[in-house]
């Protein structure tokens, strides 16, 4: 990083007419691992399959316990979760801390939140069963899917415990649960493509692009990857695992986006109690 920060420079830019920060061409390959970075920490860190999961658990469980907390002011005015926002002390006071009161409560009205806590905290998570990514730049249509993907994967998710209703699927065992990983700049273009370069030997430098074949040998075409995820409750039957992960690729399909491949086997099933004696003996 410091290297590329030492070798900048303000020059003028040959398409706007005003000057603008440029990198020297040597450092070309620094900056493309700095785009790439940023996606690699969203994929892998900050939108990690099970971050996901979780941050959908938690807001349930806010929404479950919202009609049953409140936090006051300083002028003794109460206010929802939903209305802390509103009051900026109020807001800047209610911190991780509230998970903990949710967790300690003996108010019998918190007990659909706490078990979303619960659940969380013993690693008793849905299995993620059928992934599916495209990228918005492929196609105008999938442009606009990626532009309302978090109202796609809601309605994806209702149309499936809709669905499932037959199999006596609920609310709680069906997510699905959406995101988007790209390099920066706009979302559908790769932020190296509007970089502007110099040649440091040169005398006079003048500001330039990159290479577009020099990016393309080295940076993905699609600057975004926009992907849905299902993920099902263990309690599930094989059958009905096998029919929800169906229907999810189907109306995915419908929208113009290619399935590929799904997650590998449908989340296991609860051992019996024969079944882990038979474990504990062989092992």
């Amino acid at each position: 990083m410091l290297r590329v920060v030492n070798n900048i420079r303000v020059l003028p830019c040959p398409t706007l007419g005003i000057r603008r920060i440029c990198f020297a061409s040597k450092t070309a390959d620094e900056l493309l691992s700095l785009a790439d970075s940023r996606h690699v920490l969203h994929a892998r860190v900050y939108q990690h399959k099970t971050v996901g999961l979780i941050e959908a658990m938690i807001v349930k469980a806010f929404i479950a316990a919202e009609p049953h907390i409140s936090f006051k002011n300083k002028n003794g005015e109460q206010f929802k979760l939903s209305e802390i926002h509103a009051d900026y002390d109020v807001f800047c006071s209610v911190d991780d801390s509230v998970l903990q009161m949710i967790m300690t409560s003996e108010n019998a009205n918190l007990e659909r939140a706490k078990s979303y806590l619960t659940a969380i905290a013993e690693r008793d998570l849905p299995s993620r069963v059928a992934y599916v990514e495209c990228a918005p730049s492929q196609s105008d249509k999938l442009r606009n899917i990626g532009k309302d993907r978090i109202k796609v994967a809601q309605t994806l998710q209702k149309q499936l415990v809709e669905l499932g209703k037959e199999y006596q699927v609920e609310d709680d065992d069906v997510y699905v649960i959406s995101r988007r990983i790209y390099s920066g700049l706009d979302g559908y273009r790769h932020p190296m493509s509007e970089a502007l370069v110099y040649d440091n030997k040169e005398n006079a430098p003048v500001a330039r692009r990159l290479d577009k074949t020099w990016l393309e040998l080295r940076a993905s075409t699609h600057a975004t990857m926009i992907s849905f995820a299902l993920y099902l409750s263990r309690r599930l039957t094989e059958n009905t695992v096998d029919f929800l992960r169906t229907e999810f690729e189907a109306a995915l399909e419908d929208k113009g986006i290619e399935v590929r491949s799904n997650e590998g086997p449908s989340p296991k099933k609860p051992r019996t109690e024969r079944e882990m004696q038979k474990k504990t003996i062989i092992n």
